[in-house]
């Protein structure tokens, strides 16, 4: 993870403020601060990338992005800028862009995809989980459909044949059916290998899944499996991750 001098700010002067989101400035640089959260906000000018630094160092890389002077003037001037997609933003879509960037498990990313990230956040949260509940993208505003592309490659979402989108929800096996599984809504969960040990990631909303589907696991039939991967559940270049229901003591002296 890129390291960066770690900072503590006192004041802000306001840019642009919603609800606990603030744009502000410090003496020429922006932060964005959400909650207790303040995020110094850099670019590289010819690439263009936008980095949001925290407190303790770490980053986050957005690349193709738009530069810090865009930024600036969006805040003072209003309009919109427009990504590299073709696709257009005002300033309370950049800031959401860049809070939702913070929230994944990346440090590095590209614009395209965390576009695509915010329409699969909203495909989920309207509950557009199935072929039946699917959605057209449109309804949350104009924009370039091919930036959902490689979500559907990797079988994240799902596409009827009218070009409505869903989720592809996740699913525990149980025998010859299958039990949806419930997910607490902004669920973030990574699994990595390390040596012989298996390590798994998640955020406040991804351990109350996990729970509530475990508990749920171990009311069922043994045999009952839930498969977690990256295309069904887990952040990009996580590991697999499969949880089985065995017999315990008391089923197998009940089976014997």
């Amino acid at each position: 993870m890129k390291e960066t001098p770690a900072f503590d700010i006192k004041m802000i002067a306001p840019l642009y403020q919603e609800e606990e989101v603030l744009l502000g400035d410090v003496d020429g640089t922006l932060y964005l601060r959400k909650g207790t959260e303040d995020l110094r906000v850099s670019d590289h000018l010819y690439e263009p990338y936008i980095c949001l630094s925290r407190k303790d160092g770490s980053s986050v890389t957005i690349h193709n992005a738009f530069t810090v002077e865009e930024l600036r003037g969006l805040a003072e001037n209003g309009g919109t800028i427009q990504m590299i997609t073709g696709d257009e933003y005002d300033l309370k879509g950049v800031c959401e862009l860049l809070l939702l960037s913070e929230e994944l498990s990346q440090t590095d990313m590209d614009i395209s995809y965390l576009e695509g990230r915010k329409i699969l956040r909203r495909l989920e949260e309207a509950g557009a989980i199935s072929s039946s509940s699917a959605l057209d993208p449109d309804v949350f505003g104009k924009f370039n459909h091919h930036i959902l592309d490689p979500f559907l490659h990797a079988k994240r979402i799902g596409k009827t044949e009218d070009g409505r989108y869903y989720i592809r929800k996740r699913y525990e096996q149980k025998g010859s059916a299958v039990m949806d599984v419930k997910w607490v809504d902004g669920s973030t969960i990574s699994v990595r290998i390390d040596g012989k040990a298996a390590v798994i990631s998640a955020n406040r909303e991804g351990l109350l899944s996990l729970a509530g589907q475990l508990a749920a696991m171990a009311e069922e039939r043994p045999g009952c499996h839930i498969h977690y991967d990256e295309y069904n559940s887990l952040e990009e270049g996580s590991a697999e991750l499969i949880v089985e229901l065995v017999p315990g003591e008391t089923e197998g002296k009940q089976e014997s």
